[in-house]
């Protein structure tokens, strides 16, 4: 899956304004304001993440398309109407379903938005509630609550701190990013309806914890996701993990041992490593899907009790 990036740095009101209607086709500059403007998308055929400064106001209104927006302002102050629903506050908050949207910033400002493909987004909301009937239905552009806004917030703000790195090209790491902001839209945003659930015998539970850790291990060097495995089990995620939970050795949820077969990966990689070839632990930790080195060394010498760069330097 390949990534795209772009950047733009404007000081003139019209390149402004013609950049920013790549992401927000009807928006307007204020002409009397200072334009000075940048703004970065990175993504793949998925979502992308874009991180937009302006020195001067903007306007404008938006119809639902084939993407759901999540803008977070870091600073600054952006009124927004969504139907009859409205809102300023400095939390993230959702458009694009399926009501128009106008958005008027007063000064100053900088955003980073999340823009995820409905497509996509639908098959993995089927996946986690393994409900074919599910649907992208929210039922409102406010977060549930301030504490799941500021959990998805700290989320888009990794996203903006890994979009452009070496990191964002590692498709396991952009994959596990993407899940991440996914979930975090489902909790964070209210869903009409509630996934069904099912119940599952003894021996059909146990058949489908040997499929799903099977997959795991087959596939684990791919840019699979608990998703994924949930599917090849047959089941929704929250039903897999409880399974896991009853199953698993350390009764860890399916995300958790997906991360502890690719830490043993990354352990057989360092093992074999050679530094003097340019293996690195950083390289090869986001090989396996770690985005961030410190993490990775952390879980590293918590499972293996020593120091991921002596084995790579032994």
């Amino acid at each position: 899956m390949d990534t795209f990036h772009w950047r733009l740095e404007a000081v003139q009101a019209d390149e402004a304004e013609e950049s920013l209607r790549r992401i927000s086709p009807h928006a307007r500059l204020a002409r009397e304001a200072d334009p000075r403007y940048r703004l970065s998308i990175d993504g793949d055929e998925r979502f992308s993440i874009a991180r937009l400064q302006l020195q001067g106001g903007l306007s404008g209104e938006n119809e639902p398309d084939e993407t759901i927006t999540i803008p977070y302002a870091l600073s600054g102050i952006v009124r927004w109407r969504v139907g009859d629903e409205t809102g300023a506050a400095n939390l993230p908050w959702l458009q694009g379903v399926d009501r128009p949207t106008e958005v008027e910033v007063p000064g100053a400002m900088q955003e980073v938005v999340a823009y995820l493909r409905k497509e996509p987004l639908l098959r993995l909301g089927r996946a986690l509630y393994g409900d074919d009937t599910f649907r992208l239905d929210f039922d409102g552009s406010t977060p549930i609550s301030e504490e799941r806004a500021n959990f998805l917030a700290a989320t888009l703000q990794y996203a903006d701190q890994l979009a452009g790195s070496w990191a964002f090209e590692e498709p396991l790491i952009r994959s596990t990013l993407y899940r991440n902001i996914a979930i975090g839209v489902f909790e964070t945003f209210k869903l009409r309806g509630d996934p069904p659930a099912r119940a599952i015998s003894a021996e059909g539970r146990l058949r489908r914890y040997r499929v799903a850790t099977q997959f795991i291990d087959d596939h684990a060097s791919l840019p699979i996701t608990p998703e994924d495995a949930a599917a090849a089990a047959g089941v929704g995620t929250a039903e897999l993990d409880g399974i896991f939970r009853g199953y698993s050795p350390l009764g860890q949820s399916v995300a958790q041992q997906l991360r502890l077969t690719r830490l043993a990966a990354a352990h057989a990689d360092l093992v074999r490593g050679d530094p003097t070839a340019g293996d690195t632990v950083r390289s090869i930790a986001q090989r396996w899907g770690f985005a961030s080195p410190s993490e990775f060394a952390r879980l590293y010498r918590q499972t293996y009790d020593r120091n991921p760069r002596w084995v790579l330097d032994r």
